[in-house]
């Protein structure tokens, strides 16, 4: 018999809300850390200068250990990777608040935050990994779903909580919270025990490269990077737009817009029973991500803007899950984990060279520059991804599975056709 999908039947599988819960404490603190890091060490130093290059050493640190951090997971185990990685980050979270209340240089600051993002516990990729073990077929997807909100969610509260402890403590106090929720989830989450027993397997001959040299996993951690450049770019038109606007407070409820319509998307399209694969569904939420970005080049006053803003974050999740949901199956024996570390080291590169590219178009011709490139990078993307359909050829195969069935070339085109087209 089929398993049951939906949300509530999928969250029911022995021991998975608990994985949930536990992953979504832990996290909590990457959706305001950043942020976090930029205050104090803006307060301790003066200069938003300093704040900056501490935040950018921390990220930059954060995105290179995460494939190394993944890769001992998936030769070690979880539990003897995840406990160690959150001792040392909340430890260092915790240096670094110790630091800026104790009056340390610019230089100690940005080194205490670089050290703060080494080799933070990768429990997103954990649970993904998780979910290929827990749950089979159309609930493993659903699954994915699941987690492509809750990482919605956490971008989306993170920012409300450090607006919190700002205001009745101090921004050092945030960095300590976050230390310690990373430390209480991840004890939690590798206590469970789908983590606490889960085991690697063997993988003799293991290349230098790790999944990167499966050319369907390099194709999606290269689609990855797009998606972040191309978040990247919003996360420097918005503060720009409002400031043009005259209501330069208002970035944060604007990049809050995006978030809230990714979650719906992601609900309704979690619900939803898909008759196309993957892969051309991937194709075709990053196409609808292009067009729905587009208009935000011509906007002119708040109010379109957050209608807009809410309307193209619809894809967004849902294109998420089919990443989570592609990677699983194309990831090699063993090399799981890892694989989806590449994906969290790929988005944020791919912020921050959006970012700093955005800064630059803004500069030159304004906030609708960076909102009309974002556009085309989600276009760009829809346009590899096409490229490279027969690496994302995958389709449901019987009832309460979902195996990884290759499609013909002409096949896998006419899928993609029917995606755009929308004929059955």
């Amino acid at each position: 018999m089929a398993p049951a999908t939906g949300y509530a039947a999928t969250l029911r599988t022995p021991g998975l809300a608990r994985l949930v819960a536990a992953s979504v404490v832990a996290r909590i603190p990457a959706g305001f850390s950043t942020l976090a890091t930029v205050l104090v060490v803006r307060e301790a130093s003066g200069s938003f200068a300093v704040a900056g290059l501490a935040a950018g050493a921390e990220t930059l640190m954060a995105a290179s250990t995460a494939p190394v951090t993944g890769r001992l997971i998936d030769r070690l185990g979880q539990t003897r990777v995840l406990v160690p990685a959150a001792t040392f980050n909340a430890s260092a979270l915790c240096a670094l608040a110790a630091g800026a209340l104790a009056g340390a240089g610019d230089a100690a600051l940005v080194a205490l935050a670089a050290l703060a993002g080494i080799c933070p516990p990768p429990i997103s990729p954990a649970l993904r990994t998780l979910l290929t073990k827990l749950l089979t077929g159309v609930q493993l997807e659903t699954g994915y779903a699941i987690e492509a909100i809750v990482q919605e969610g956490v971008y989306l509260v993170g920012p409300l909580l450090i607006a919190l402890m700002v205001a009745v403590a101090d921004p050092a106090a945030a960095l300590v919270v976050g230390g310690a929720l990373v430390l209480a989830g991840t004890l939690w989450f590798a206590a469970a025990p789908a983590s606490r027993t889960w085991r690697p397997t063997a993988t003799p001959g293991r290349h230098l490269l790790g999944p990167l040299h499966s050319p369907a996993v390099l194709l999606l951690v290269c689609l990855s990077l797009a998606l972040g450049t191309c978040f990247g770019f919003l996360d420097v038109a918005l503060p720009a737009f409002t400031r043009e606007e005259g209501h330069p407070g208002l970035a944060g409820v604007l990049a809050a817009l995006i978030a809230v319509g990714s979650i719906t998307g992601g609900l309704v399209a979690g619900r939803r029973a898909w008759r196309r694969s993957l892969g051309t569904r991937l194709i075709g939420f990053l196409l609808a991500l292009a067009v729905l970005l587009a208009p935000l080049a011509l906007v002119r006053s708040i109010g379109p803007m957050c209608v807009l803003l809410v309307v193209a974050g619809l894809p967004i999740a849902p294109a998420a899950t089919c990443l989570y949901t592609l990677l699983g199956e194309a990831a090699p024996r063993g090399m799981v984990t890892e694989a989806f570390t590449w994906l969290a080291t790929a988005f944020p590169s791919g912020i921050a060279t959006g970012a700093a590219v955005a800064g630059v178009l803004v500069d030159a011709s304004g906030p609708p520059a960076a909102f009309g490139a974002s556009a085309a990078l989600a276009g760009v993307a829809a346009v590899v991804a096409l490229a490279g359909r027969r690496r994302l050829a995958l389709r449901p195969g019987p009832p309460g599975t979902l195996e990884a069935q290759r499609l013909s070339p002409d096949r896998a085109t006419d899928r993609a056709v029917e995606s755009l087209t929308g004929d059955p």
